[in-house]
């Protein structure tokens, strides 16, 4: 079984999901356009142990502030989902988050960014290696955490919905 590639509409929102140029994308327009284009691919830079996770977002100005970011190493339980969250916020603020079981913890909290401009597409990414994850904005690394990675799922996280 593939990818689940072509467009629907869930809840309002418009989600069209393709490959091209060996990336696997999603472009994801909320009704009002809150929140709109992501795309999303999964990349092996070098060596097997790591990978890299992008997303191209643009967040329009809106109270309260949305966000959206990306979900790494999503693990479902019988006690609820648990994962870590890497994510922009329209106020110009990134955060890495643990959430489980319904509570998040900031691991690195709201800090601001300076080249952030709402409304404009943004590039996030997060660089998995041996443990370890770089947390991108641009090109610019604005951080490096230990996370526990146990081949989870990841994938877009983007609020409110």
């Amino acid at each position: 079984m593939g990818w689940p590639v072509g467009s629907a509409l869930e809840n309002g929102v418009s989600i069209t999901r393709s490959i091209a140029d060996g990336k696997y994308s999603w472009n994801v327009t909320s009704p009002s356009e809150q929140y709109s284009f992501f795309f999303f691919f999964f990349s092996r830079p070098s060596g097997d142990n790591k990978f890299r996770i992008c997303a191209s977002v643009r967040l329009l100005y809106l109270t309260p502030f949305p966000w959206t970011g990306l979900v790494l190493d999503g693990q479902q339980t019988e006690a609820g989902d648990s994962f870590y969250s890497f994510f922009v916020c329209n106020d110009a603020s990134d955060s890495l988050q643990k959430c489980q079981d319904g509570q998040c913890t900031e691991m690195i909290p709201f800090t601001p960014l300076k080249d952030y401009i709402r409304g404009q597409s943004a590039d996030i990414a997060v660089e998995i290696s041996g443990g370890w994850a770089d947390l991108y904005f641009g090109t610019t690394l604005l951080d490096t955490y230990n996370i526990s990675f146990n081949n989870g799922y990841a994938g877009l996280i983007v609020l409110p919905l």
